[in-house]
């Protein structure tokens, strides 16, 4: 459950990935940085409020884009990629939205608030 004042990820969240890092000018504002994966709290012209570990802060509208998860999968071992930061990270057990998948195995997901490209063989369709 999300402490008071937080909003948490629902399923019919807006949400969307972050293009280009972002370092906060003033206090209503958030940093971000690239793949951080953010909820839409509120859409404006130019500047977007949005929710990121807990935090709400406005950001540069265009510095983000609106994604969808199209379905969840479970890992089934871990997988911790050495010198890729594009890659996910992440444990057995845990839950993973795919976002896209590619005929060579490699699909992108979101996965504790980040997009990343992770092994579709370490994963299962999830029952949750």
């Amino acid at each position: 459950a999300a402490a008071a004042g937080e909003k948490e990820a629902s399923v019919d969240a807006v949400r969307a990935v972050v293009l280009y890092p972002y370092k906060a000018q003033r206090a209503d504002e958030l940093n971000i940085k690239r793949a951080d994966v953010v909820t839409i709290v509120h859409k404006g012209k130019n500047w977007c409020e949005v929710s990121l570990r807990g935090q709400i802060g406005k950001v540069p509208g265009n510095y983000i884009e609106l994604i969808q998860a199209k379905e969840k999968v479970v890992a089934m071992y871990d997988y911790t990629p050495q010198g890729v930061p594009s890659c996910l990270v992440f444990r057995k057990g845990d839950i993973i939205e795919v976002v896209e998948k590619q005929a060579d195995g490699w699909w992108k997901g979101i996965h504790k608030e980040m997009l990343g490209a992770f092994p579709s063989s370490f994963v299962q369709p999830s029952s949750t």
